[in-house]
């Protein structure tokens, strides 16, 4: 039985990878997993990864299944779609993605009493005051996800290098013309296979780091919460209400998406903020078409504001440079900047696919590093021509104002502190050319009134000087946005080989929140 890419066996098998997790653990979901992705691997429908996807997804889901059903739901989505877009996409793949994220969504919907019974038969009676206390369980979580992440760095490692060690002992023969092409076709599956555990293992890592900072749940706050929410025509799937280290409360939301509802999230942030006792900004939002992820983080000590500009080469309609800005919810102000070499549809098509794909990740909650593997990968695959683009973010962190620049490959940036203006740069490889992607990073300290400038390679052909002069002449009065024009008129005006290019600039200015914004 099947309804477009979603049939009723893969959504069944999902449903009983996340209640085995749930209900047996680790030990639970990784077995459902692999067991049941084994046997769809049977089927010969070209699906010989679920194996693999379902069994990290089922360990992923059982190690947060203690913090409640949407971290478990979403470890296991993103596992299994790392797991399954590191290697080539398929059609068969891609209904796989639709499936895992059809069955999550009707796993966290199903009221915990209508299933309680059933699976509450396969699984040991304890007593409620055995159960480990919130700092064992967030000490216990963490140790498990670093140890998973270690154990799937040595099988990265180990399967490099026996294949190696295989490698080498087959060019020792003569082989015929098949032979050889069968030995390459092998060597790139098991590349893959290589990449897969490696990805997965930073995204281990990374979440491990993160989960550590928490230090408690408030759920009073998040029942509160929960009261807010449904006066303003909302229904809560999911709250959490979570505390730092830093005593700071991060609030997250996955609600229903009820038809036709307008929210006023100035208004919603004033209420929110009133239940938990806290002063929080306006949330960071996504959207699918049934449900809404909300994240309030508390007010921090500035706010970014943000200027751009751009002129295409030879004034055509389509631009290899693509931009995204967007506060993540924790706190932090990101920009993201990509430069698909050349110019035109085909340079837009990479541009734009980087910027998106990097900031839907990153919003999810997926770590640079690991985002920008996955991005590299998928360039890899996306077609037969190769495909490359630079990819330059700062993350503005806006309770410290420590900014770190990332770099792929991308032009140099520009920070003004204090009035004086220094270059940043960190020279590094597009994504898309090598297997493995990565960034170089440098950090700066930045206060109120100070400046951010990042550029597309277009508008370094005279030179930095020019831009160097017109940032430190700017008057305080000068907005983000007539900065940014400025630099793009400028980059334009000076160009002296008879040539054009694309030119993005993004400026942006820290205020203090005791300021008044330009």
């Amino acid at each position: 039985l099947r309804v477009g890419p979603i049939s009723a066996g893969g959504l069944l098998a999902v449903l009983i990878i996340l209640y085995a997790s749930e209900y047996s653990g680790v030990a639970g979901g990784s077995i459902a997993g692999i067991a049941v992705g084994t046997c769809f691997a049977f089927t010969g429908e070209g699906l010989s990864g679920l194996a693999g996807a379902y069994g990290v997804g089922g360990l992923m889901a059982g190690l947060f299944a203690p913090i409640g059903r949407l971290p478990a739901a979403c470890a296991f989505i993103l596992s299994s779609a790392v797991v399954s877009l590191s290697s080539a996409a398929t059609t068969q793949r891609l209904d796989t993605l639709w499936e895992i994220a059809a069955a999550s969504v009707i796993y966290m919907l199903l009221p915990e009493r209508l299933t309680g019974g059933l699976f509450s038969r396969f699984t040991a009676k304890t007593d409620d005051r055995e159960a480990p206390r919130a700092q064992d369980l967030r000490r216990t979580v963490v140790a498990r996800l670093d140890h998973a992440a270690d154990a799937l760095g040595e099988v990265a490692s180990t399967v490099a290098q026996v294949g190696e060690k295989l490698d080498k002992a087959q060019r020792q023969h003569q082989s015929s013309a098949l032979q050889e092409l069968r030995r390459t076709q092998t060597a790139q599956d098991r590349q893959r296979m290589v990449q897969q555990f490696t990805a997965v293992s930073t995204v281990m890592e990374e979440m491990a780091a993160e989960f550590e900072l928490f230090e408690r749940s408030d759920g009073t706050s998040a029942n509160l919460v929960s009261e807010v929410l449904y006066e303003f025509a909302l229904e809560p799937l999911d709250v959490s209400c979570r505390v730092d280290r830093f005593e700071r409360m991060t609030v997250e939301i996955l609600a229903m998406r009820g038809e036709g509802v307008k929210v006023n999230k100035a208004e919603l942030t004033n209420e929110i903020s009133k239940a938990c006792g806290r002063t929080f900004s306006q949330p960071s939002i996504s959207r699918t078409q049934t449900s809404w992820r909300l994240v309030f983080c508390e007010k921090p000590r500035f706010r970014a504001v943000m200027g751009s500009a751009r002129h295409n080469c030879y004034n055509n309609l389509l631009c290899g440079d693509s931009t995204r800005c967007f506060e993540d919810g924790t706190g932090r102000y990101i920009a993201i900047l990509s430069d698909g070499m050349g110019t035109g549809g085909r340079a837009a098509v990479d541009g734009v696919m980087v910027s998106d794909l990097l900031a839907q990740l990153i919003q999810a909650g997926v770590g640079f590093d690991s985002a920008l593997q996955i991005v590299n990968n998928a360039m890899g695959v996306k077609s037969g021509d190769e495909s490359t683009a630079t990819v330059d973010i700062a993350c503005i962190d806006l309770y410290t104002g420590i900014t770190e620049f990332m770099k792929a490959g991308a032009a140099m940036s520009f920070v003004r502190e204090d009035g004086k203006v220094h270059p940043v740069d960190a020279p590094g490889i597009p994504v898309g050319i090598l297997e493995q992607a990565s960034f170089h990073c440098t950090q700066e300290e930045l206060g109120s009134d100070d400046l951010v400038v990042l550029v597309s390679d277009g508008a370094l052909c005279e030179g930095t000087a020019w831009i160097t002069a017109l940032l430190e002449g700017a008057s305080d009065s000068k907005t983000p946005q007539e900065l940014a024009e400025a630099i793009v008129a400028g980059a334009v005006a000076r160009r002296s080989d008879e040539h054009d290019d694309d030119v993005t600039a993004i400026v942006m200015k820290l205020h203090a929140y005791s300021q008044q914004a330009d």
